[in-house]
């Protein structure tokens, strides 16, 4: 089973739902999906053009499931994962392209940015990533930093989705802990 064939049925799963859910709920998703049109495509007009033509380059078009895992597969191998990268580019919106290194945050904010120019709403987030393997007591550090970006998909909510390729300490098992 593929990621995006498990994901594909979620989404009739919950098409399904919404379809047949009270009037209240349905008229809640439709107020909520307006107020996420509204705030999660947000780009300054600059970035816009650049992320555009990258999409273009790269044959990202549309908005559908695998186009979202394609442009998270090309963000992540489009830089290399770098802690020793050059912290005097951290303001620079696009670092991660422009430059071909970071940190989780950069490939993050490149996504973020990239799904929006693309018209898929997206918001930057930030937690832990733990490992989480059975009978294990946690323990949660700054190591265990992490960020990524969730993307918005009509009738289903917000779904994250790893770009960096990198999860520092993590192994197999992994849940993400947001912060609040």
């Amino acid at each position: 089973f593929s990621f995006l064939a498990l994901l594909g049925e979620m989404l009739e799963v919950f098409t399904s739902v919404y379809e047949h859910s009270s009037p209240e709920l349905a008229q809640f998703e439709r107020e909520y999906r307006k107020h996420v049109y509204e705030h999660y495509l947000q780009i300054d007009q600059e970035i816009l053009v650049y992320m555009r033509e990258f999409a273009s380059r790269n044959g990202l078009a549309g908005r559908d499931l695998a186009t979202i895992y394609r442009a998270a597969q090309i963000i992540q191998n489009s830089a290399e994962y770098d802690l020793d990268y050059d912290v005097a580019l951290d303001d620079e919106e696009n670092m991660v392209l422009a430059y071909r290194s970071g940190i989780c945050r950069h490939f993050a904010s490149a996504a973020t940015l990239l799904y929006r120019a693309m018209g898929i709403p997206a918001r930057y987030t930030e937690g832990f990533a733990l490992d989480t393997a059975p009978m294990r007591e946690l323990s949660i550090s700054k190591e265990m930093r992490h960020a990524w970006v969730e993307v918005y998909i009509d009738g289903m909510g917000w779904i994250a989705v790893e770009v960096t390729g990198y999860i520092g300490g993590a192994a197999n098992n992994v849940a993400i802990i947001f912060n609040n």
